[in-house]
């Protein structure tokens, strides 16, 4: 479980300080003593989502955000803002509790675990953590609930499929396959892939391919308009791989090298001054990866 300072990753809420709050310190917020025991007889915490917002005694005491621009896609946002009591403590499943002071909390959710479920070829689907979010008061009153369904990020299908390459990924409780060598995944680009064979849940895809670039053979020299000046900006002509790993464990199943096709000088760039990648044409790996599977 990972924790950051709130306030200084740039939000602006009424809830994110208390007043005359000391300097935030570096790194995670202290994890406190263990929470005294709820006195016998007390009532639990009452606490009730409202859509994607935690209530408590008539407050919002805590939300839960869709994962934020350049962090990664597969982590949501638990916000716990400091309308609770100095000193409360709050834990996400089962990660390490995290002490409230003067300063809003953000703990990210890991959204990876709720994603077996869902299909393969589904754009933004919206998943329910399989986690809760446990509550400590300093009194000892207590209250767990479940999170909310919130959607995974930008980028969220190349993340996945970059997780599974690395390391391999196997979801919990997850079924024996009775056709493991029946779906892959291409992560083709940051914005989604393509599904090859049986297009099922990820927790029953057999495998992920992913794309290396390999070094530089020769550089294009493309003309552009520089604040209000032609220029010339180089455009790094690459081969490059298409790896293709075992989606449970991430063992490297095949590889093959293409070379680039149809390189052309782009018509636009974000950043013309700076080095453009290389276009890949997708027509020889997808007709590679059809006949592969």
């Amino acid at each position: 479980m990972r924790s950051w300072s709130l306030c200084s990753a740039g939000f602006l809420l009424a809830s994110c300080t208390r007043s005359a709050a000391p300097a935030p310190s570096a790194g995670p917020p202290p994890a406190g003593p263990p929470a005294a025991p709820v006195a016998e007889g007390a009532a639990p915490l009452d606490l009730t989502w409202h859509g994607t917002r935690l209530h408590h005694a008539g407050k919002v005491v805590a939300e839960l955000h869709p994962p934020l621009w350049g962090r990664p896609p597969l982590a949501g946002i638990l916000v716990a803002y400091v309308t609770l009591p100095r000193g409360t403590r709050v834990q996400v499943g089962g990660g390490a509790p995290f002490t409230l002071d003067d300063e809003a909390l953000a703990l990210e959710v890991d959204l990876v675990d709720a994603l077996a479920s869902v299909p393969v070829d589904q754009q933004a689907p919206a998943v329910t953590p399989r986690t809760a979010l446990t509550i400590s008061l300093p009194d000892g009153r207590r209250g767990q609930v479940h999170l909310p369904p919130i959607t995974p990020g930008e980028g969220w299908q190349d993340a996945i499929a970059a997780r599974a390459a690395s390391a391999g990924l196997r979801f919990p409780d997850e079924p024996a396959d009775p056709a493991p060598r029946d779906s892959l995944f291409y992560a083709a680009s940051y914005y989604g892939g393509t599904v090859y064979g049986r297009a099922g849940t990820w927790a029953q895809l057999d495998f992920v391919a992913v794309r290396r670039k390999m070094p530089a053979i020769r550089t294009l020299s493309c003309p552009r308009e520089v604040d209000g000046k032609l220029t010339q900006v180089p455009l790094e002509i690459a081969p490059f791989a298409v790896v293709i790993h075992d989606r449970r464990t991430g063992a490297v199943v095949d590889r093959r090298e293409f070379e680039p096709v149809d390189v052309a000088c782009p018509v636009y760039s974000p950043d013309p001054a700076a080095a453009l990648p290389v276009s890949w044409s997708g027509d020889p790996v997808d007709a590679w990866l059809a006949a592969w599977l």
